[in-house]
């Protein structure tokens, strides 16, 4: 990394970088520590430009006071300029993603993405405490070497802070409202409870939240290659989809008719689809434009079904397809299901591709499906389309 301090009013702010392309600042935890993710910058310097950081007052970075969340948005601000990036993706771990949450919040338009790692959630809940408390006394917390020593001083000036600004009224609206897209990962076995988490995830409009089996608190010490793919799988998808996003329709919005009619040539079972199940669609981001669209079909068992994945035909081979079957997976997930399934024909040679690459494994075959239900013969790839290929996948 090549390292380089940045000038403040208040003192010089340490920082580095390594790599080349999507830039991504590294925010620690504590708060107060010293930067601690070389090994996360490692999963990420194939593809990306990363900026490690020291907060004021810790580690290498210098500052005699001035330790509240306001300097500490300020500080990655000017660091941002510093760089000459109009944006860039914030990762955050631990107490790190809920200062990229405050960040996001306070200063979208520098913003690309966020991802918060194994944060705690815009809570100071007993329940939870106890819970941390009682895996913290059975030492079930397995934590690295860490270079520098906490600094008190900015844990404590840090976490008042932060505990005012989660008791703002307006705190869930701002969430809300937030059209950055994010990403929260936990780990299955972090001694912290990850319902605040995710139910941030679910607020925001373009959040997403992923839990790796296995893992604790620091998901990279057991799960190293798991974490490298679900962030370099985002960070791409993030690339590939600048301009768009995906978000679950209101009631009260006209459904995409002509969309959901390229992927099922059937009226009635669309009506049937979406009147039964959660419509959700891709659009573009400065005119709100219909570009894809899924449903997701409750089927009972803890099974959801995915049904009439569709992309406008002059969005083809932008990425957009895989984006809606990755996300779709993701909101399951949050939903409480286990198995999600999909079905398509048996002509339908680049979908059955896409499908077994985003993880699903072919179940079955309903043998003449499309002859029963269907009048009139599909034709496609030049393949009549006879039998319905049944493909499902454990979340």
């Amino acid at each position: 990394m090549i390292e380089r301090y940045i000038e403040t009013e208040n003192g010089r702010l340490w920082t580095a970088s390594a790599g080349e392309g999507t830039p991504v600042v590294l925010l620690s935890g504590g708060p107060g520590a010293g930067y601690y993710l070389e090994a996360v910058a490692t999963l990420l310097t194939e593809s990306c430009r990363v900026i490690a950081v020291d907060a004021r007052g810790c580690g290498r970075s210098g500052g005699e006071g001035g330790y509240g969340l306001n300097e500490a948005i300020e500080d990655l601000e000017t660091i941002r300029r510093s760089y000459g990036l109009e944006k860039w993706t914030v990762l955050g771990h631990s107490w790190g993603g809920d200062l990229g949450l405050a960040y996001t919040l306070r200063q979208p338009e520098g913003i690309k993405a966020l991802i918060s790692v194994s944060a705690t959630g815009v809570q100071n809940d007993r329940d939870w405490k106890a819970a941390y408390s009682r895996g913290r006394e059975e030492n079930l917390e397995e934590e690295p070497l860490f270079e520098f020593p906490q600094s008190p001083e900015v844990h404590r000036s840090l976490l008042t802070d932060w505990r005012k600004f989660i008791k703002r009224p307006e705190l869930l609206r701002e969430i809300a409202g937030v059209r950055v897209p994010a990403l929260f990962v936990t780990g299955e076995e972090d001694i912290r409870p990850s319902w605040p988490v995710e139910q941030v995830a679910g607020l925001l409009p373009r959040g997403e939240y992923r839990q790796i089996g296995g893992a604790g608190h620091y998901i990279w010490l057991r799960k190293d290659s798991e974490l490298k793919h679900v962030l370099t799988g985002f960070l791409e998808r993030m690339k590939a989809g600048d301009g768009i996003h995906i978000r679950k329709m209101a009631d009260d919005e006209p459904l995409p008719v002509e969309l959901l009619l390229l992927a099922d040539p059937s009226e009635e079972l669309v009506s049937s689809y979406t009147r039964r199940g959660e419509t959700y669609v891709t659009v573009c981001t400065e005119r709100e434009e219909p570009v894809g669209v899924y449903v997701l079909l409750p089927a009972g068992s803890g099974t959801v079904e995915l049904v009439n994945v569709a992309v406008a035909e002059d969005r083809h081979g932008q990425g957009i397809g895989r984006q809606l079957v990755m996300h779709a997976a993701a909101t399951a997930k949050t939903l409480g299901y286990h198995t999600i399934a999909i079905g398509t024909g048996n002509s339908s040679v680049g979908q059955l591709a896409l499908y077994q690459k985003c993880g699903f494994r072919i179940t079955g075959v309903d043998r003449d499906f499309f002859v029963r239900h269907y009048p009139e013969p599909i034709m496609e790839n030049g393949i009549r389309c006879r039998d319905m290929i049944r493909l499902s996948m454990k979340l």
